[in-house]
């Protein structure tokens, strides 16, 4: 499930793309980062685990506690949205570090400036897990390196 605000509904459309494409289906609630539970616990209720994202409003420091606590009641992994969470208690995430953009600007900067995409994620980017959570929710994780290169072959045209 996606809990999701305002500063990131764009998201959506192609998260279901993806979910599609996967074979999965993606629940969705919208939450204004205010302290309704209902959101959370819709998703919790109907997923078998909670996508965080790139929402500073749903997803930071105050919010950390109550989403993992919430999380974990229902035994559920939150995933991401970055590797501060995991360190915080989220299950594992992909992450881009400094270098990893670097790495992504040098390839953009060998081609034509009239090349260059209108956006674009990283084609370069780490996988951290939590081993302890992994481990109270009764996941078998396998390491960094190896979810970061089963990630990426998934990636693959």
């Amino acid at each position: 499930g996606v809990l999701y605000g305002k500063d990131s509904e764009f998201l959506l459309d192609e998260l279901r793309r993806e979910a599609r494409s996967q074979g999965l289906e993606l629940f969705v609630a919208s939450s204004s980062g205010n302290d309704d539970p209902r959101p959370l616990q819709f998703l919790l209720g109907n997923s078998d685990l909670l996508l965080g994202i790139d929402d500073k409003q749903l997803y930071n420091s105050q919010s950390i506690k109550s989403l993992l606590l919430g999380s974990y009641a229902k035994n559920r992994a939150l995933l991401g949205p970055t590797a501060a969470f995991v360190k915080a208690g989220s299950l594992a995430s992909s992450y881009s570090d400094q270098e990893d953009w670097l790495d992504t600007l040098d390839e953009l900067l060998g081609q034509a400036p009239r090349h260059w995409p209108l956006s674009l994620y990283p084609g370069h980017f780490k996988v951290l897990g939590n081993r302890q959570v992994a481990r109270s929710l009764g996941i078998d994780l396998a390491s960094d390196a190896d979810l970061g290169r089963r990630l990426a072959e998934g990636e693959e045209p």
